[in-house]
């Protein structure tokens, strides 16, 4: 396993500390990580003492600040806001895969049928992926996401960017009851 791997499992990790800290605080805390991921901070830490509370209970594994706690909507875009953006990690995966060495940007703009050439190297992707991301982002609740990105990879006009934010989004919980995304 690389750094880069062990990085994107990082980062779901923190999420999981943050739900158990906020579980201990408030009841209404969402059992699913996915679903957990997008609850309201201020409604689940609605006052001072359950923001202090929060914050001594994350501080062995992440610093997080007031501004922090204020400037996030979701737990999602707290963790993004004190740590990083989980786009950036899957971005990581992605390159470390292909064996690009060039700058972030500069690879997020490539097409993902010029980067990801071969089935081997696809694979390899989505083993990477599948390994290092919860169930509610990669593969997804229903595992739509292991095709939709099989398609994406070999689509001329596709851009690695847009294959990171679309594995970088977790499934809504209606997809995983078989709604329509219509």
């Amino acid at each position: 396993m690389s750094a880069i791997d062990d990085e994107l499992q990082n980062w779901f990790d923190l999420l999981e500390e943050m739900q158990k800290a906020a579980k201990k605080i408030n009841s209404d805390t969402k059992n699913d990580l996915g679903d957990f991921s997008q609850q309201e901070v201020a409604k689940l830490l609605p006052t001072d003492l359950a923001k202090q509370t929060f914050q001594q209970q994350m501080s062995a594994d992440l610093t997080v600040s007031d501004d922090d706690l204020s400037n996030s909507k979701t737990f999602a875009d707290l963790l993004e806001t004190a740590h990083n953006h989980l786009t950036s990690f899957v971005l990581g995966v992605f390159q470390s895969i292909a064996g690009d060495l060039g700058s972030p940007k500069a690879f997020a703009a490539r097409l993902t049928n010029a980067v990801y050439t071969t089935d081997t190297i696809r694979q390899g992707l989505i083993s990477s992926l599948k390994a290092d991301m919860r169930r509610q982002w990669f593969p997804g609740r229903t595992g739509g996401k292991l095709a939709a990105l099989g398609s994406q990879l070999v689509d001329p006009e596709n851009k690695v960017s847009d294959s990171v934010t679309f594995v970088s989004t977790v499934d809504p919980r209606s997809m995983a009851k078989g709604k329509s995304k219509r």
